[in-house]
């Protein structure tokens, strides 16, 4: 009995030699994170440092540390006492658990109140059939309170039902009174584990061959939770025999150890794929790993190989650096791309910053490709993406990633072959193809064929006609005209979202040189339109480069006519030359030099023009020469059609005209209209509608000198001369009022026909609101023309 006292009163001297011996050296933090280290560095003290290394997951701080501080902390509260404990209980380090459970105080309650926790916190981790027994273990070697002990051994029987017999034969087993090769009697796998690493701990020869046999024939120990954890802390030159065992049952600090042993940048294929199967495994048993654990087993190991196999597991814990580095290899295979699918879907801000720093590394990539760097360069980031990758991306990232989209269009190849994938892209969305109509636009890649296809493309998708029909009954207008039977059945929504998309592709054209303007409209006219001898005249007004003036540009079936309609040209050069001198002030001021030539694009009768053109080229009559592959489908109205390229050529000139502004933007809308093959006489209002915007005089005076050929100014120019006369700036508000209503009296004595268009009947009602005092008597006025043209009057305030 003396001599046990003696023993408890060395120990616990020494323990205090060591407490005092820890506060007089500094606590060495560097080999933590970063930010763990920063905040330990912002604490004050040692209990302060204790808490925050409390509040972190039990495997991301050595416990040896947390148990330098406890140690060097005064007192401790009893809420983060039991945190401690709890934590090592879930790394398994009894030692220290015994130690600090049971200090000098400890009484029966004691005893109690770890039975309790240790039940809890191993059922909590899975780890309760073997981790009783290594629990019982350390504390036959640690406690030397023999009544304490006998006391715990009870309260363990109670809570863990086990008898107290087997309680005494693994101690006498563990304590050598009873051979190693009696384990066998124990027919709990735990047990055994538990005997089998505690030999381990005794003995002082390598095990690993003895380990090795006792292993193969006792193959239920690796159903044991936990086991592999500590077979690996204690032995770890069985992590290959290990692996590649088939019926392990891990938890999280099985799984903790066998990732810890993976810090070799590269490993053999066999155990990367046996890790991946177990992680597999265990996941579809439905382990809970905590995120320090997921983060872990994917961001710090440096094989890559087997973050490759991670990550398809643990995608949602993936960290952007550790993403951005593995991206290109997930690129490569079904495999990974299936992982990245997973990834877009869960976590879509992860997936696309990780697509755009592999952008932007491409772009650095190729910026360095004359330069002396490039080498060092080239060694330090990844593997370009294939042109396959990137339409993968353009895949994946419709829809949801505009943004991402666009950004991984512009390293794609600009090549024809490259805007045939774009547009057999499964997942494609309407936005998505406009982005590929300007990146075709840009690098001028629309031939006839693709122009043709992926407008229809776009407009089938806007419009989806399939839709549209199914509300719509089939009646005899629907056989004469399916645009306009579809286009009453829309709704308001359907009908603007069209107008929109339209104008966004007249946006995206009007950005290009006029050359290729005119190209692409003389594709599209040709195909919906379809007249004869298009292409052909677009080629000869593209070779007329010298000509400085806007009304050069003919049809081409104008300039087809010859002789026939040399009259009614002559005509037209009479009109033109009233206009010319009502813009002769206009040119002194130099705000608009746009000359009014006498040779070609004047505006005529369609219909006397379509018999002249039928009479001189019957056989080509209403056929358009381009590749029969470009065939419009969409639709067969020929009003719809119209509609569509009048859209288009206006939207485009009012986009042209907005890049220069008054002067060179007449300029530009004249420019090409010279170059277009075909007669547009909405192109050509838009134009006289700019002139009055500069000019309002100049209306007037087309009126006065084509009063004895009225049909002159067809329904397009008299829309936009009287829009631009209610939209010029030259004018203030009740001027230009004042001479629309001059301007309706000067149509009616010179008996000029026709209602004011509907668009021209909301812009006048909205002015007559809009100014002061209100003018009812207009704005009712503007109603009823509105309403006469079937136009939505309500916009009218």
């Amino acid at each position: 009995m003396i001599s046990g006292l003696l023993q408890h009163e060395s120990a616990s001297l020494t323990r205090s030699l060591d407490i005092d011996a820890k506060l007089d050296a500094a606590i060495d933090y560097s080999h933590l994170e970063p930010v763990l280290c920063d905040k330990l560095a912002a604490q004050v003290d040692d209990y302060n440092r204790l808490v925050v290394l409390l509040n972190q997951h039990p495997l991301a701080v050595p416990h040896q540390l947390t148990v330098e501080l406890y140690s060097a902390v005064t007192s401790v509260p009893s809420l983060y006492r039991q945190i401690f404990l709890r934590s090592l209980v879930f790394r398994q380090e009894w030692d220290h658990f015994w130690l600090i459970a049971f200090e000098e105080t400890a009484t029966l309650s004691d005893a109690e109140e770890m039975a309790e926790l240790l039940y809890k916190e191993l059922e909590a981790c899975g780890a309760v059939s073997m981790g009783l027994w290594r629990a019982l273990h350390a504390a036959f070697t640690r406690l030397e309170n023999q009544k304490l002990l006998q006391y715990l051994c009870d309260c363990i029987a109670y809570r863990f039902e086990v008898s107290a017999a087997e309680i005494d034969a693994f101690h006498r087993v563990v304590a050598g009174e009873i051979a190693f090769d009696t384990v066998d009697v124990f027919a709990d796998a735990g047990r055994q584990t538990a005997v089998v690493l505690a030999c381990l701990e005794l003995t002082e020869a390598p095990p690993d061959e003895f380990l090795r046999r006792y292993l193969l024939k006792h193959a239920q120990v690796f159903s044991n939770r936990g086991f592999v954890g500590e077979l690996l802390k204690h032995v770890p030159g069985v992590f290959a025999f290990v692996v590649s065992r088939d019926n392990l049952h891990l938890n999280e600090l099985d799984l903790f150890y066998l990732w810890q042993h993976c810090t070799r940048a590269t490993l053999p294929e066999a155990l990367v794929t046996k890790l991946a199967m177990h992680l597999s495994r265990e996941m579809r048993r439905k382990i809970r790993l905590s995120e320090f654990l997921r983060h872990y087993m994917i961001n710090d190991i440096q094989s890559v190989s087997l973050q490759l196999a991670t990550v398809g597991k643990l995608y949602e814990s993936v960290l952007h650096n550790t993403l951005t580095r593995l991206f290109p290899i997930l690129l490569r295979d079904a495999p990974g791309r299936a992982v990245l699918r997973r990834l877009r879907k869960k976590r879509p801000q992860v997936f696309e910053d990780a697509v755009l720093a592999l952008l932007q590394a491409q772009s650095e990539r190729d910026s360095t490709q004359n330069t002396e760097k490039h080498e060092q360069h080239r060694k330090a980031s990844s593997e370009p993406p294939r042109a396959q990758d990137l339409f993968w991306l353009l895949d994946e990232c419709s829809y949801d990633h505009r943004h991402v989209f666009d950004a991984v269009l512009e390293h794609v190849a600009p090549t024809h072959a490259s805007i045939d994938e774009l547009l057999n892209l499964r997942h494609v969305s309407v936005s998505d193809l406009t982005l590929v109509w300007a990146f075709a636009l840009r690098n001028r890649l629309l031939n006839q064929r693709l122009s043709v296809f992926l407008f229809q493309k776009i407009l089938g998708k806007t419009w989806c006609f399939n839709d549209v029909a199914r509300y719509a009954r089939i009646s005899p207008r629907m056989l004469v005209d399916d645009f306009h039977q579809r286009w009453d059945r829309s709704t308001a929504e359907e009908r603007a979202r069209l107008v929109a998309r339209i104008h966004h592709l007249s946006r995206s054209l009007a950005a290009c040189d006029v050359d290729y303007i005119a190209e692409i409209l003389n594709h599209l006219h040709a195909a919906l339109v379809g007249r004869a001898g298009v292409l052909a005249a677009a080629q000869n007004a593209s070779t007329n480069t010298s000509a400085n003036t806007f009304t050069q540009t003919a049809s081409a079936a104008g300039s087809a006519a010859g002789s026939a309609a040399e009259a009614p040209q002559k005509s037209m050069e009479e009109g033109l030359e009233t206009i010319q001198r009502s813009l002769g002030a206009l040119r002194a001021q130099g705000t608009a030099a746009v000359h009014l030539s006498n040779k070609k694009h004047c505006p005529r009768n369609p219909r006397a023009n379509t018999r002249q053109k039928s009479r001189q080229n019957p056989e080509n009559a209403d056929i358009y020469t381009h590749d029969s592959t470009c065939a419009f489908t969409l639709f067969q109205s020929p009003a719809g059609r119209k509609f569509v390229v009048d859209k288009i050529v206006r939207n485009t000139m009012r986009y042209l005209y907005q890049r220069q502004g008054s002067t060179a933007g007449v300029q530009l809308m004249g420019d090409l209209l010279r170059r277009l093959g075909f007669e547009s006489h909405a192109g050509l209002g838009v134009v006289y509608e700019h002139i009055v915007m500069l000019r309002p005089q100049s209306a007037l005076l087309i009126l006065q000198k084509h009063r004895n050929r009225r049909a002159f100014v067809v329904r397009e120019i008299m829309n936009g001369i009287e829009q631009g006369i209610l939209q010029t700036r030259v004018l203030s508000l009740q001027q230009r009022l004042r001479f629309f209503e001059a301007f309706q009296a000067a149509k009616t004595d010179l008996r000029y026909s026709g209602v004011p268009s509907g668009r021209t009947a909301i812009m006048l009602g909205n002015l007559a609101a809009q100014q002061e005092p209100r003018d009812d008597k207009l704005v009712a006025r503007a109603r009823l023309m509105a309403r006469h043209r079937r136009a939505p009057w309500q916009l009218i305030r």
